[in-house]
């Protein structure tokens, strides 16, 4: 499977595309750029906040400041 990136620039400048200009080409490679930017950042964010999760304890004391959590 592509990534987002190409499929979400399919049809932007290139050989056999819809739009065919030095421009567009320029524009899908921006864009594929920004795309993928934000879907890596999105990716560590979430891997960042599994990771977090991941290390917290399932159960803990009465008396441990996690254990009032929310109230």
């Amino acid at each position: 499977m592509a990534p987002k990136s190409e499929l979400l620039t399919e049809g932007l400048g290139g050989k056999g595309k819809i739009w065919q200009s030095p421009l567009a080409d320029n524009y899908r490679d921006e864009i594929r750029g920004i795309i993928e930017y934000i879907s890596t950042k999105v990716s560590d964010t979430a891997e960042e906040a599994q990771e977090d999760y991941d290390g917290e304890p399932l159960q803990v004391k009465e008396t441990d400041k996690r254990a009032k959590w929310g109230k």
